[in-house]
């Protein structure tokens, strides 16, 4: 298989603070494959990802975090998966594999040669029971297992020294049960979805640069939002850090908000505290795994504008940013994105592209999100119409995933 017939996405781990652990990597098939290849698209996509690794390295996808790579029993006994580094990386046996002798012998292997093994989708009465000893790491499906046979299997693992990933967890429910339960680690966009509260209400720091971002949309004057950053003296001491920083290789020093606002252009600083709006603060424990995913969106979303228009775009290019950015807005904060958005002056394209994902925005952001599922089928209509290769959209990610990792310093 080529490599412009696999799409290669990752989904994050978190741990028991709801810190990015580690990230499941992703791929699948692209829908013009032959059946042929299809039916062998695991080991060949594996493969894929291996030579991508070897390329770009580790860091570019992963950051600092352990990737939990899919194998068949054909790739785990492949000599290929050794150019992956140790250090980084968990072998993860998919539950098609049989627990034989070989395989056992192999797992084993593996760990003495200091990689970590984790085994799949486990269930109750799982036939893999014989491995559970060879490996690291057991991820059981909660949709696979009964909520009375949950307990019994996390007790019985329990007394087997291996870590436990809880996988499919899909709402805050979810997740607390599987924390009161001991499992160390948790798989699925549960971070993501919002949990609305009646009267919630906004930590200063946020509303502050709310209000920053809804003064920006409507253009209202420098002063006026040099005022409002004195609300907040954190606020505008970071931005004087910023705009003095090595990076913007400036000569004299600014000393004032006002002109650094000027300096910085309102394009650049409604970017800035979008980025903020996530990063700042520890009122929400899940801003880290929510700045990851939202700043993967608008950078992804930003060079798919590039990507489909011939000629450059930089406020195009903006819109996407930002779309990408507000689209998990509304579980950072847990209040309903209609209002939020109701209370900020955003551009007609920007306000439909989030509530009804309708326009190209739309589109862009749907791409997006499908690469957060892996949803091929949305994938491959969506690159259509906007005439983007897979092999693009790879580029694109791995770009986006590399500007990621330098976000801390760029939004303390």
């Amino acid at each position: 298989m080529s490599r412009d017939q696999v799409f290669i996405g990752r989904q994050p781990i978190l741990d028991r603070q709801r810190r990015i652990a580690a990230y499941e990597l992703l791929f699948r098939a692209s829908a013009e494959a032959s059946s042929a290849v299809i039916d062998d698209f695991r080991t060949a996509a594996a493969r894929v990802i291996v030579n991508t690794f070897a390329s770009v390295g580790m860091k570019s996808v992963l950051g600092g975090a352990d990737g939990f790579l899919n194998l068949t029993e054909e790739m785990l006994h492949d000599e290929s998966i050794l150019a992956l580094p140790a250090e980084h990386v968990v072998l993860e046996v998919l539950e098609t594999v049989e627990p034989t002798p070989a395989v056992a012998a192999r797992c084993r292997q593996l760990r003495e040669l200091g990689y970590r093994i984790a085994l799949d989708d486990f269930v109750w009465k799982d036939p893999r029971e014989s491995l559970v000893d060879t490996v690291d790491c057991v991820k059981i499906d909660l949709l696979a297992v009964s909520k009375s046979d949950l307990p019994r299997l996390v007790s019985r693992l329990r007394r087997r020294s291996v870590t436990l990933l809880a996988e499919k967890v899909e709402d805050e429910a979810m997740y607390e049960r599987c924390r009161a339960l001991g499992f160390d680690l948790y798989q699925g966009y549960f971070f993501a979805r919002p949990t609305i509260v009646s009267g919630q209400t906004l930590d200063p720091a946020r509303a502050v640069v709310l209000r920053l971002l809804q003064q920006l949309s409507a253009e209202v004057e420098v002063d006026e939002i040099a005022d409002t950053f004195k609300q907040n003296a954190d606020l505008g001491v970071n931005l004087l850090h910023l705009v003095n920083s090595a990076a913007m290789g400036r000569r004299h020093k600014v000393g004032s908000v006002v002109e650094a606002v000027a300096y910085l252009g309102r394009r650049q600083l409604r970017r800035w505290l979008t980025l903020l709006l996530f990063a700042g603060g520890d009122a929400q424990a899940s801003a880290s795994a929510l700045l990851q995913t939202a700043a993967v969106r608008g950078r992804l979303m930003e060079s798919i504008v590039d990507l489909a228009h011939e000629a450059p775009d930089a406020d195009r290019r903006d819109r996407a940013f930002l779309v990408g950015m507000l689209s998990l807005v509304d579980a950072l904060l847990n209040i309903p994105r209609e209002q939020l958005l109701g209370e900020m002056s955003l551009e007609d394209e920007i306000r439909d592209a989030l509530l009804s994902g309708s326009g190209e925005l739309g589109d862009y952001l749907a791409i997006a999100e499908a690469v957060e599922r892996m949803d091929v089928a949305s994938l491959v209509k969506l690159l259509d119409r906007h005439e983007v290769t897979v092999d693009e959209l790879r580029t694109a990610q791995l770009d986006a995933y590399e500007w990621v990792q330098d976000l801390g310093s760029e939004a303390a």
